[in-house]
């Protein structure tokens, strides 16, 4: 936007650069979600296997979603639970239907 408008950029002259998050960070981030958002608690070793995951498999995301990823992975995973919950006990989720005789 700077670049754009020339006006912008001679009314604003300091420049505030924030560096990305570090994988663990985002790990952090995602395993703070977890408990805050979600009342969901992380295993011991969980944060450490989603740093390594997110370095090997979101490094490209980073930059452009940056916590934003953490919140997005955290929610991902609690949907990809709650599936699982219910595909393993369909019956405690079944919704009644009306009798036939009604």
């Amino acid at each position: 936007l700077m670049r754009a408008e020339e006006g912008l950029a001679r009314r604003f002259p300091n420049r505030l650069h924030l560096d990305d998050y570090a994988p663990e960070e985002l790990a952090r981030i995602c395993e703070m979600a977890s408990r805050t958002k979600h009342q969901r608690e992380f295993e011991p070793g969980l944060r450490e296997k989603l740093a390594t995951h997110i370095e090997n498999f979101y490094w490209r995301d980073i930059a452009q979603q940056n916590a934003g990823l953490s919140v997005n992975l955290t929610e991902r995973a609690l949907d990809r639970q709650i599936v699982r919950i219910v595909s393993q006990y369909p019956q405690a989720f079944a919704v009644p239907m009306g009798r036939a005789d009604e």
